[in-house]
């Protein structure tokens, strides 16, 4: 017959099971940010350039840069997601990334301010197109007055052409200009 455990015998055990949990939990902590570290960050001697974009503006060209560079020698592109035009010129401005998916106006201003920068690619010419909601049935722009047009910042070719477009038409302050962040503008449709 097996006699029952003693008090002290039942202690030894839960503490035993009870280390051996706190012990496992230590391990399985550190192999798991070891796994972390190894996986997601560059552990060569690449120069790393971070670039910042706007999802609606640069559409998959610098996540594609990220990817494509994340393999090999030599240069290493890191993307960073910017919501609006402001944010990656301060970003730009303070160091915090050193190339910027903008719009050419901008580069001009910051330059104009100081900033050490340089266009090196255009990527269109004509920014984009002027869009109404289809039950407005908005045929020319005079049409436009009273209503409210969204541009991504007062120095972008969207609101110089619209400024443009309202002179031509002598209807200067009709048409109420609001500035508004690219991904903001789907939601305030």
């Amino acid at each position: 017959m097996q006699s029952k455990p003693s008090k002290d015998e039942k202690k030894k055990f839960i503490l035993t099971r009870t280390w051996r949990f706190v012990v496992g939990s230590i391990v399985w902590v550190a192999l798991i940010s070891g796994l972390h570290w190894w996986l997601n960050f560059d552990h060569g001697h690449r120069k790393i350039v971070k670039m910042g974009y706007m999802p609606v503006i640069t559409n998959m060209a610098a996540p594609l840069l990220d990817y494509a560079s994340a393999e090999g020698d030599g240069i290493r592109f890191k993307a960073l997601k910017f919501s609006s035009f402001a944010e990656m010129g301060e970003a730009l401005r303070n160091d915090e990334i050193q190339v910027a998916f903008i719009i050419a106006p901008l580069s001009i201003v910051l330059r104009q301010q100081g900033v050490d920068v340089k266009v090196v690619y255009i990527g269109n010419r004509h920014e984009s197109t002027l869009v109404t909601r289809n039950d407005l049935n908005i045929q020319n722009i005079q049409e436009l007055a009273g209503k409210s047009v969204a541009v991504p910042m007062r120095f972008s070719g969207h609101n110089l052409s619209l400024l443009r477009l309202m002179e031509e038409n002598n209807m200067r302050g009709e048409i109420n200009i609001v500035e508004l962040n690219p991904p903001d503008m789907a939601a305030a449709w």
